[in-house]
């Protein structure tokens, strides 16, 4: 929140701010999730002015794929709730921007008085407060809400990659599996934060604590049969990654080298769609983590994730392809097979194990 006055930085980061950012959440039912990360970029952007307060509800549509009146009325809560107690830094339009939507600016006069109130008393916690009980007082939200910013910078708050660095570790190496648990989704997007920004100032050295934390991992991923090196093993996180790496090799791969390893190798074709699923995540988690940032979708920083989240129609999708790819270039050699067979006499043993070779390609299962 740097460049804008510490007068309106208070009223966006004081408790009832807060407060009224979790009400806006529960009311439009996006409190979790991307869509809650989403609002809470685009607020930030209004806060700033990198988004003109006019084309909040296109915004709102497009980025949170909201029908219209939806849209209008999360506008109208951000635009009363929120936007209105800064409206001399926003340029003055706020009145008249809720006037367009259908609302009323009395109606929000109780809670423009409680914000104002309430920011003069977190200006006087800051001036009394040592740092070290300010950072608990905001400990534990979320990183990128932007209210939380900007009390963090009031703050002082300061990243302590060590400690960080460490717990990442530990959580890779020991709790992975929470974190991949479809359950667990919201706390992943969070800790995906954490885990960004600690690549991005740990640099190289910190991706490669974090590579081997994963990579050393013994939790029990699948309870299918595994094969590793001609030898019975666990499913576990490392062995499925040193399985991956022996059989695509230790190369930057997409989405549908990916979907190929699930589809045709040995030991992840017996999985059913749950383990499948858990293992995709692990073996996403682990390119976006080892090819760290060329990993990523983009250069913006938009979309970016260490650890995946709802990428269940991803697999679905790209898993239809490949099958689609195999029984294509099934279909082609049964194809130049026959073409083969016309040259070989009725009854001769070559003419039989064209024929062989086609009736497998034909029921592979068989």
């Amino acid at each position: 929140m740097n460049g804008i006055p510490e007068q309106y930085r208070r009223l966006i980061a004081c408790d009832k701010a807060l407060d009224l950012d979790v009400d806006i959440g529960e009311r439009h039912g996006i409190s979790s999730g991307k869509q809650a990360q989403k609002t809470k970029k685009i607020m930030a952007g209004l806060f700033l002015k990198e988004i003109r307060v006019g084309d909040l509800m296109p915004v709102l549509q497009r980025e949170l794929a909201l029908p219209i009146e939806k849209a209008k009325l999360l506008a109208l809560d951000i635009a009363g709730l929120r936007l209105l107690a800064v409206n001399d830094w926003l340029g003055g339009d706020i009145p008249d921007y809720i006037r367009s939507l259908g609302g009323k600016i009395e109606d929000y006069s109780k809670i423009i008085q409680e914000t104002k109130k309430s920011a003069d008393e977190d200006d006087e916690f800051y001036k009394t407060t040592k740092e070290n009980d300010i950072e608990e007082k905001i400990e534990g939200r979320i990183i990128d809400d932007p209210s939380v910013l900007a009390a963090k910078d009031e703050a002082s708050f300061v990243f302590d990659l060590k400690k960080e660095k460490d717990d990442s570790e530990k959580n890779l190496k020991e709790s992975l599996l929470e974190l991949l648990d479809p359950k667990n989704e919201d706390i992943a997007e969070d800790y995906n934060d954490i885990l960004l920004q600690l690549l991005m100032e740990g640099g190289a050295a910190a991706k490669n604590d974090l590579e081997k934390a994963l990579s050393a991992n013994q939790e029990r991923l699948t309870s299918s049969p595994f094969m590793l090196d001609g030898k019975v093993s666990s499913g576990t996180v490392a062995n499925w990654i040193k399985y991956f790496i022996a059989t695509k090799g230790s190369d930057a791969f997409d989405n549908i080298s990916l979907s190929s390893f699930l589809v045709q190798s040995p030991n992840a074709k017996v999985l059913n769609e749950k383990e499948k699923t858990r293992l995709r995540k692990l073996l996403t988690l682990y390119r976006n983590l080892k090819f760290f940032p060329d990993s990523m979708p983009n250069k913006t920083g938009d979309g970016w994730e260490i650890i995946p989240t709802q990428i269940a129609d991803d697999v679905q999708r790209e898993t239809k392809v490949v099958k689609e790819k195999e029984v294509s270039e099934s279909e082609k050699k049964v194809q130049d097979l026959r073409l083969v067979l016309a040259k070989y006499p009725e009854g001769s043993l070559a003419r039989r194990a064209v024929e062989e070779e086609i009736k497998r390609l034909k029921n592979p299962k068989s």
